[in-house]
């Protein structure tokens, strides 16, 4: 199948919904039976993103991926961090009635999962955390200017305009995709499973979550884990691996560690039937 026929069985299988959350909305998208599974997509994409992977895991489990506030069809907040994205994904799970999930999210969300798990250690049955980065061994430069720009960049409108202005071009897809995100460059799936995500995002959002992003120590907020934790690298990230992160969580909790071969960062798209058997197994 094209890329642009996965998108479609993945529109034809997984049905939209909509529930209202405090003062807005969150969109969510839904199919399988049983065991749920909830699929948290990462800094510039939405469901959509999510759509290979959650292809694979339908058939196994009632399998939920939702746009998180600021994301795709979801309703704006005023201001975002990993701990108001976590409140908002334990009310949104709890309003549809959803009690012990396995959750999984890939980049960025592992952080939200990660502080979901800090705040509300025993919510979840399980977190899978895919692609998780681990700022402690990525004290550079280039960290600290991030967290520099997005300082700024939150108080500025213009600069936050700017930022998505950049973002949203398709140059600077492709550009990051070759040289950070991906093992094999694929243009479809950088158009088909990431563009709409990127242009649906607000830039408030994008500004937000970068911030959190350049310092939050993920180790710090899954150390000493009460329940079962996976975390699954593409064996070519160019932004974390599982070495980083062995040495990182030695001896602070029990976890399983998994690769996914000839993947870099965005498994989720590049490997996505590889990286659900590895989840498979371990969810049970």
């Amino acid at each position: 199948m094209t890329k642009a026929e996965i998108r479609e069985k993945g529109l034809k299988t997984f049905k939209t919904k909509k529930v209202k959350i405090d003062d807005i909305e969150i969109n969510y998208a839904e199919a399988g039976k049983g065991k749920c599974v909830v699929l948290v997509h990462g800094w510039t994409n939405n469901w959509i993103g999510m759509i290979p992977l959650g292809l694979e895991l339908y058939k196994n489990y009632r399998v939920i991926i939702p746009d998180l506030p600021g994301y795709g069809d979801s309703g704006r907040l005023e201001n975002y961090s990993f701990e108001i994205q976590a409140d908002y994904l334990k009310k949104f799970l709890e309003k549809i009635k959803v009690k012990k999930p396995v959750i999984a999210a890939h980049s960025m969300g592992a952080y939200i999962i990660s502080k979901l798990y800090s705040k509300y250690p025993v919510f979840a049955d399980k977190l899978v955390l895919i692609g998780a980065m681990f700022n402690k061994n990525n004290k550079t430069k280039g960290l600290k200017i991030q967290n520099l720009i997005f300082k700024i960049a939150r108080e500025f409108e213009i600069g936050q305009s700017l930022i998505k202005k950049i973002i949203d071009t398709d140059t600077y897809s492709m550009i990051t995709s070759k040289l950070i995100n991906m093992y094999e460059f694929n243009r479809d799936n950088v158009i088909v499973f990431g563009k709409e995500g990127k242009l649906k995002m607000s830039k408030k959002v994008y500004v937000d979550m970068g911030y959190d992003i350049s310092k939050t120590n993920v180790d710090e907020l899954i150390s000493n884990n009460l329940i079962p934790i996976q975390l699954i690298f593409g064996d070519h990230d160019k932004l974390t691996n599982v070495e980083h992160a062995r040495n990182i969580l030695a001896n602070k909790g029990n976890y399983q560690f998994d690769t996914v071969e000839k993947a870099g960062h965005v498994v989720t798209v590049e490997k996505p039937k590889e990286l659900a058997l590895k989840m498979i197994k371990f969810i049970g």
